[in-house]
């Protein structure tokens, strides 16, 4: 009579074929979401870092002596990207003086003896994030 407790060879291979086998379906099913998981959390920096930017733009005119063409020099030249300059890291997508309809249902662009500045900036890491405002003196 041989009463041994325990698992014999074979079925300790099995499970561990069987265990290998869902770990590499577990692995393949979950592997782009747990990738992809920080996309949100990269955006949402990116996102913080250009309106960050934006406020310090904002700051600066507004508890300084500066006139809008002084900040319209300071911020840069559309094009000339990317800046990084005291405000920070940013490209200038549009850096203009404009003008608006009676209604102000309409902006021209290129105003001249324009009261309004209109900034666009945009975050040089994701190019699709930008932040557009107004300055007025």
């Amino acid at each position: 009579m041989n009463n041994q407790r325990g698992f014999t060879l074979i079925e300790l291979i099995l499970a561990l074929v069987v265990s290998g086998i869902l770990a590499v379906m577990l692995s393949t099913y979950l592997g782009a979401s747990l990738s992809k998981s920080n996309d949100p959390l990269v955006h949402l920096r990116d996102t913080l870092d250009i309106y960050s930017v934006m406020e310090r733009i904002h700051m600066t005119y507004e508890y300084s002596d500066q006139t809008l063409s002084d900040l319209q020099t300071a911020v840069g030249d559309a094009g000339s990207n990317p800046q990084n300059n005291a405000y920070g890291s940013y490209d200038v997508l549009y850096n203009d003086f404009v003008e608006c309809n009676a209604a102000a249902t309409t902006i021209f662009t290129g105003g001249t003896g324009s009261s309004l500045l209109m900034i666009t900036i945009a975050d040089p890491a994701s190019p699709g994030i930008k932040v557009t405002s107004l300055f007025s003196e």
